[in-house]
């Protein structure tokens, strides 16, 4: 066997794809299983326990505790994530190779491996008449108060809007690696073993802290996203109990659901307790400002759109009416009240050229060891401010390539994709997609 890859998600799979067209012999090891298509519900309860680690228990130790909901499946997370795609950008690679030392790692060096992800993908835009009423809502906030926004673009083939991206897409629509990068691994030759779970030896360094990258609304720290859930998952999410959740619930054909996409620059560290791993995160003031700033702004949007009420991720809080825009008053936000969520783990073993301030290099090469490579999330070395799917993917591919010794592959340019965020505007702008902390409207 000439590479033994671990995990088949957004890293593993892309690796193992390429690397076995490109001659190599590839055993794929999954701690999931192989989930058919066919026997998808889309009963949340039923397939979160199915398709996620732990049935979606996984959240981390600090304040607030956040619930971090991570794929157990060949397909990984990108099996019941929302399947939306951004470039790395611009400013992010720029932090990168000014803090980090990755000189190579600049848009023209990855747009063929960006091409090549998109392309095997499918990524196209989400088109009017299947963004729903959710997304319609939030856009008539935005027009009104002059702020731009768009639909997201998302890696689908004849999606149908069936609404549960999270719970395994029944329609089969959604191309995450289990149907497009695996299945093409076996016809190169490689073999998957699922089941298979690995002894964790050591641990890589805290990320040192002042490393913060944002996107849009850089100076504000996050930046807007929305998808529609059903009833189970806002069911869990709202923060409310008894009769009031009971009434609540009632008029979920009335609710619209929106979410806020930090750009952390928080830290955390993973460590083994008792066999298992425990997540250590604390949010830090910064970001529970953007935290606070990123509510503020979706109240503005909701009344705008001439929301009712407006349900935030507080425990504190009440239901707002009468379009109040400040629910926090002159009150800063307190970590301990948010009811968050959170998505896109990151930077474990982080790329970075300093050997002293990073686990591997701009190619996932385990620094001081010969023959160990870290392809997926853990080497991106900071959040993105944006979904991280296609990022893992392109990164994957190009050091594919370079264990290969292959030149770049000659990608065609897609002929409507446009998945990079658009340079920052003098007004900060919108996009949808999933959530970090969601409140929420009745109309």
């Amino acid at each position: 066997m000439d590479a033994c890859v671990v995990g088949a998600g957004a890293g593993g799979a892309v690796a193992a794809k390429e690397l076995a067209e490109g001659g190599m012999r590839v055993a794929l090891l999954e701690e999931g299983e192989w989930e058919d298509t066919a026997t998808f519900t889309a009963r949340p309860r039923e397939m979160t326990s199915r398709l996620y680690r732990d049935a979606g228990q996984v959240a981390t130790v600090g304040r607030p505790p956040i619930l971090l909901p991570v794929g157990r499946a060949v397909g990984g997370t990108t099996l019941i994530n929302s399947a939306t795609c951004f470039r790395t950008p611009a400013r992010v690679l720029e932090r990168w190779r000014d803090e980090l030392g990755l000189d190579q790692l600049t848009e023209s060096e990855l747009e063929p491996w960006f091409r090549r992800v998109e392309r095997e993908l499918n990524v196209v835009q989400v088109p009017p008449d299947l963004a729903g009423r959710n997304a319609a809502v939030v856009r008539r906030g935005v027009e009104r108060l002059g702020w731009s926004g768009d639909f997201l673009y998302r890696n689908v083939r004849g999606c149908v809007g069936a609404g549960v991206c999270a719970f395994g897409c029944p329609s089969g629509a959604k191309q995450h690696t289990g149907v497009t990068y695996v299945p093409k691994a076996w016809a190169a030759g490689a073999t998957t073993y699922t089941g298979a779970r690995g002894a964790r030896r050591g641990a890589g360094p805290r990320r040192p802290r002042g490393h913060r990258y944002c996107d849009e609304w850089a100076h504000e720290g996050f930046v807007l996203e929305g998808a529609a859930g059903p009833p189970d998952y806002i069911a869990a999410s709202i923060p409310r109990s008894g009769p009031e959740h009971r009434a609540l619930m009632d008029r979920y054909p009335h609710m619209s659901q929106f979410g806020i996409m930090v750009c952390d620059g928080s830290r955390g560290s993973v460590r083994e307790l008792a066999g298992r791993p425990q997540i250590r995160y604390d949010l830090d003031a910064r970001d529970a400002r953007a935290v606070q700033r990123g509510i503020e702004a979706l109240c503005e949007i909701y009344w705008a759109a001439g929301a009712r009420e407006v349900i935030l991720p507080s425990r504190r809080i009440p239901t707002l009416r009468n379009g109040e825009t400040r629910p926090f008053g002159d009150e800063p936000v307190r970590r301990g009240e948010l009811a968050l969520m959170a998505f896109h783990p990151l930077g474990t073993a982080r790329a970075g050229a300093d050997p002293r301030a990073s686990v591997v290099d701009g190619f996932g090469r385990v620094h001081g060891v010969s023959g160990v490579h870290v392809l997926d999330g853990a080497m991106v070395p900071s959040a993105l401010g944006v979904n991280p799917q296609i990022t893992i993917m392109a990164l994957a591919t190009r050091a594919a390539f370079a264990l290969l010794d292959a030149p770049p592959p000659d990608e065609p340019a897609p002929e409507r994709c446009r998945c990079r965020v658009p340079p920052r505007r003098s007004r900060p702008s919108m996009r949808r997609a999933c959530s970090l902390a969601a409140p929420r409207s009745r109309r």
